[in-house]
């Protein structure tokens, strides 16, 4: 398992930005409401995902994180869903 957190060069942020917004996520805080305060944390990160019951071994899925910028709130979205695999594959 990975657990590096690895940047993203300008062509990669475009990327998720695109992926996002054609699965129309919105850059809307599910916290305070506000529009236009969600920032994209320039790499990518891991989040550790508990073993299931009798399975040896934790895992973690690749994310990019989003931030609100009035109150805070952390938003993760996985990279596979997003159709960007190999960018959470990568190693630093």
């Amino acid at each position: 398992m990975n657990n590096s957190r690895v940047p993203l060069n300008q062509t990669e942020l475009e990327a998720v930005t695109n992926a996002l917004s054609a699965r129309g996520t919105k850059n809307q805080c599910h916290a305070c409401g506000r529009q236009g305060t969600m920032g994209l944390i320039q790499e990518t990160a891991q989040v550790p995902v508990a073993p299931a019951p009798n399975v040896l071994g934790a895992g973690a899925i690749p994310t990019v994180t989003l931030v609100c910028s009035n109150c805070g709130n952390v938003r993760f979205h996985a990279l596979g869903v997003i159709g960007l695999t190999a960018l959470g594959n990568r190693t630093a």
